[in-house]
């Protein structure tokens, strides 16, 4: 809302010089038929021919008290007139309606306001000229007012005005974007008071629009194009488009003209995996067609929930492999790749800026390979590890080690009728673990069936253990289980019954420190335990970290040694190290 306060210009003319030029004098005298003021005053230049006049009133200040009652009216030009020649012969006529504003024995000083906002809302708007007004009295007794030559007092014209907003801004699609689609979304920011949106589209913006979706009811500035008569974005050629808003105070003025295109998306095929695998962290293959793959990202979900992510990774790669086990045996799986070109697209609802392709496969063995006829599965009773062994009356290709329905290891002892003792150091300890060894034929798959053992390995210490080779390895004792930082991101839902609920989002990389002793355990001197962990810190690499009831894949720093003597002169040496969790952790489940 804006005010201005404006000065008019006010002449005085009267019938007993009907000829001469009075001017703008410092009192008017106003006098039935025989005196009165020709007022006018210019509209403000920075007053827009939108704006919405919502007061305008005009005030004159009586010099000297009267008696009895008294009007004054004041009624719109209805032709022009000069001020340098303005006489009582020359004045102009009157059209519109009277203003009156009658006051009993008003005294000196006393203001006449006039409210004159039909008028300037048609000056402003341009329905009227603006001619200014007349000013008279009903009664013979003169009635005085000052001037626009007077001293003090002099004349006003409040007026208060509101204008539309400016023109939408921020419309996408906008310049060298393109669109996939043939009806996109179009938005652009649009102001809270706003009520309808305009949008008009045209290829060379022309007065005569290919389309205009005449007033759209809407409180935001976006416009869904399938729900409206346009025909539609053919690919490569360009249309231009600008919107407008409408508010209680009218329309804004139309953005300026922005291009938009449409750019089909390339064509995104996956061919690994099939419908059907025996690995349960299987290699995502995919190709791309009909445009150049600028960066990509594979996301594998099971059950709705995302279990594997590779983010989104810049590059022409077409293979990803996660990281770890996305799904169980006999668990189904949905991979879904997305491709960005060079192509500056926008998303619009329905059309995101990628393409992609999804597809569902299933980690599971097959009947059509000999199972084995038998296993065994030890755990060592003291260090967190079990020895798998496998027999089989004909050898297969190769075997794989499955665990709790999971693939762990493959391309065991090729060739062999027996699995060769194979160790796992990779689970959590202190929990039962069903293990299945598993024969492998080329070209056909790992058998379904088999025989299944059941055992709990057990963690006694703190186990630092490189998994490639697990001799080097140290047990950590004492009474520390070492700090954690564990923190997960969650939210809490407090449902419209019962107590609240907290579900966990993701929960982030695990880290922590290890402060303990080294002795002479599990075969392994304090010493030969010492040589592995100076060799875990000059060899920055992934070890597995065992302890409680957790096997964390992790890269350790900060490792410090201490020999210190005992009391009978023994040696014993301290250690302490920091650990940073490697492998991705689950997301919530």
């Amino acid at each position: 809302m804006a005010v201005n306060t404006l000065s008019p210009t006010v002449v005085s003319v009267r019938s007993a010089k009907p000829a001469y030029v009075y001017g703008a004098t410092a009192t008017v005298p106003l006098v039935t038929s025989a005196a009165s003021g020709n007022v006018r005053v210019g509209m403000p230049s920075d007053m827009p021919a939108n704006a919405t006049v919502t007061s305008a009133i005009l005030t004159f200040q009586q010099a000297g008290a009267l008696a009895g009652s008294i009007t004054v009216q004041i009624q719109r030009h209805s032709a022009n007139w000069q001020a340098s020649k303005a006489t009582w012969n020359n004045r102009p006529g009157v059209s519109g309606t009277v203003v009156s504003v009658t006051k009993t024995a008003p005294a000196d000083g006393t203001l006449w306001a006039f409210d004159v906002t039909a008028d300037v809302a048609a000056f402003v708007g341009g329905t009227v000229a603006n001619y200014g007004w007349r000013l008279n009295s009903t009664s013979a007794t003169a009635v005085n007012t000052r001037g626009s030559a007077a001293s003090v007092g002099k004349p006003t014209l409040v007026i208060t005005y509101m204008t539309p907003t400016d023109a939408p801004i921020n419309l996408v699609p906008a310049g060298n974007q393109s669109v996939s689609v043939a009806k996109p979304w179009l938005t652009f920011q649009a102001p809270p008071d706003t009520t309808a949106i305009n949008v008009q589209i045209d290829a060379d913006m022309a007065a005569a629009y290919d389309f205009d979706s005449g007033d759209v009811n809407a409180t935001t500035g976006s416009l869904d194009l399938t729900t409206t008569a346009f025909g539609g974005l053919v690919a490569g050629t360009p249309k231009y488009w600008r919107a407008r808003t409408k508010s209680s105070l009218g329309y804004s003025a139309f953005s300026g003209w922005v291009q938009m295109q449409r750019t089909a998306k390339p064509t995104v095929t996956i061919t690994s995996p099939g419908a059907t695998t025996d690995d349960t962290t299987p290699p995502v293959v995919w190709s791309v067609a009909g445009g150049t793959q600028v960066s990509w990202q594979v996301i594998i979900t099971v059950a709705g929930k995302v279990v594997a992510d590779s983010g989104q990774t810049v590059g022409t790669e077409t293979t990803w492999t996660p990281p770890k086990a996305v799904s169980t045996i006999g668990t189904s799986a949905t991979a879904e790749v997305r491709i960005w070109d060079a192509v500056d697209r926008v998303a619009t609802a329905g059309d995101p800026v990628y393409a992609n392709a999804t597809l569902t496969f299933t980690a599971q063995g097959t009947g059509s390979v000999t199972p084995a006829t038998g296993m065994t599965a030890v755990p060592d009773g003291f260090a967190p590890f079990v020895t798998i062994t496998g027999t089989r009356a004909a050898a297969p290709d190769s075997w794989q080690v499955v665990r709790d329905n999971t693939y762990i290891a493959s391309g065991l002892s090729p060739a062999s009728a027996n699995l060769a003792a194979y160790q796992d150091w990779t689970a959590d300890p202190n929990k039962p673990h069903t293990y299945r060894a598993a024969p492998y034929t080329n070209g056909v798959g790992t058998a379904s069936g088999g025989p299944t053992v059941t055992v709990t390995p057990t963690c006694l210490g703190i186990w630092l253990v490189d998994p490639v080779t697990p001799t080097i390895r140290a047990v950590i004792w004492g009474d520390n289980d070492g700090d954690w930082d564990a923190t997960e991101l969650a939210v809490v839902h407090q449902p419209v019954a019962g107590p609240p609920v907290r579900r966990v989002i993701y929960r982030p990389p695990l880290s922590g420190s290890v402060t303990g002793e080294l002795v002479d355990v599990a075969g392994q001197t304090a010493d030969a335990q010492i040589t592995s962990l100076y060799d875990f810190k000059s060899n920055n690499r992934d070890l597995r970290l065992v302890l409680g009831d957790r096997n964390l894949l992790v890269r350790v720093g900060d490792l410090l040694i201490t020999p210190t003597p005992d009391s009978d002169l023994d040696r014993h040496s301290l250690v302490s190290f920091s650990w940073w969790q490697q492998d991705t952790p689950p997301w919530s489940p």
